[in-house]
């Protein structure tokens, strides 16, 4: 039989044993507490892409340059077109205000490129460039450009969020938002940059960015004459 002090002895190890098991088991649930909150707040149901400019986005440090060029082609040199074109026949189209319209697709036909003539410009120099994606319109009656995705000379395409834009252009002249709609707008004029004007010979310059849910879906700049 055991004796009463052997017995007081059993219970204060039992006693230390289940302290000890309670602390280690607090101890887990704490841990577990915390990766379970860690998961939920880095998990976001509704992406916000316009997040990825805390990281290094400082608009102070950003200039706004304007393209002049898609994937080689330019607004200013109809050398440039003709490369491109590769003997391909002209389809216009008519893009109203007394403009015509070139469109190409990228190789997957995922993406279009629209390059709009104005009169007064010389052949094959355009006004307008615009990357954008088909609409329900059949590609097929396009020009089929050797491009996986069209490309401007500061690297803006397709699918670009809010801050990368962003951390390429700087901070928009003009933003308007209607629903999951985002319309960036940058302007060049006289009391901006008055020799990039001349240097070209353009009246004004602008560029704009639609996008639809934080990504670029709509991507058009060039010049516009009265």
């Amino acid at each position: 039989m055991l004796r009463y002090y052997d017995c007081i002895a059993i219970n204060k190890t039992s006693s230390i044993m289940f302290k000890y098991i309670l602390s280690v088991f607090i101890l887990l649930i704490l841990l577990f507490s915390v990766i379970i909150y860690n998961a939920i707040n880095s998990f976001e149901l509704v992406p916000h892409p316009e997040k990825y400019e805390i990281d290094y986005y400082h608009p102070e440090t950003v200039i706004f340059e304007p393209d002049t060029s898609i994937s080689g082609i330019s607004l200013f040199s109809n050398v440039s077109y003709q490369d491109f074109l590769k003997g391909k026949k002209q389809i216009p189209v008519d893009g109203g205000n007394d403009n015509f319209v070139l469109i190409f697709t990228n190789i997957g036909e995922t993406q279009l490129l629209k390059l709009y003539e104005h009169p007064e410009q010389q052949n094959h120099q355009f006004t307008e460039f615009e990357i954008t994606k088909p609409s329900t319109a059949r590609v097929e009656s396009f020009l089929s450009a050797n491009i996986d995705e069209f490309i401007s000379e500061t690297g803006i395409k397709m699918d670009m969020t809010i801050g990368q834009v962003k951390s390429i252009k700087g901070e928009p002249k003009i933003v308007n938002v209607d629903e999951s709609e985002i319309q960036f707008t940058y302007i060049l004029n006289d009391s901006i940059d008055k020799g990039f004007l001349k240097r070209h010979d353009i009246p004004i310059y602008y560029s704009e960015f639609n996008f639809t849910e934080g990504y670029l879906t709509k991507y058009k700049f060039g010049t516009r004459y009265q």
